[in-house]
């Protein structure tokens, strides 16, 4: 938390040293706002990855991941606090369509040639399209034994 030193020596360090303070507050408030609302949607979003079958997390490169064995089928990005929420996912099948969206983007870095998009969704996006994007991302990397205990088992 940032608290203004206030000094009395002079009149000039009495008024200048809390308005600088109070302009850090405003930029640490102001980015905060969109934080917090994207650390929700970042917290669901994590949550539902890792509960997928024998998914869990990991750091590699610092970044936040969900991994299925050795692949990696979601970037959550680095833990920094200052950057809004953002999710990478390979998307075979819905590739076109999220790249549609304007808060959608070419991760660059050589992913664009596997159907990687980088996705920074508002706070209003439709948590059943991003859960199922990442469901897709989990189906295009887990072994095909895991995939098989994500679809519905027919009834005898």
């Amino acid at each position: 938390m940032l608290r203004p030193i206030v000094e009395t020596t002079t009149v000039e360090r009495t008024v200048l040293v809390p308005i600088r303070c109070a302009l850090e507050v405003f930029k640490a408030m102001t980015m905060h706002n969109s934080v917090v609302a994207s650390h929700r949607l970042a917290e669901t979003m994590r949550a539902y990855a890792l509960g997928l079958p024998e998914a869990f997390e990991d750091h590699p490169w610092g970044e936040n991941v969900a991994k299925v064995g050795k692949k990696v089928f979601v970037f959550f990005g680095m833990p920094e606090a200052e950057q809004p929420f953002g999710l990478t996912v390979k998307l075979p099948d819905s590739y076109d369509m999220a790249m549609s969206l304007p808060w959608a983007k070419n991760p660059g870095y050589r992913m664009d040639r596997g159907h990687w998009v980088w996705l920074q969704p508002p706070e209003d996006a439709p948590l059943d399209m991003l859960t199922e994007w990442i469901t897709e991302s989990y189906r295009a990397v887990a072994p095909k034994r895991l995939v098989g205990s994500l679809d519905p088992q027919p009834e005898a």
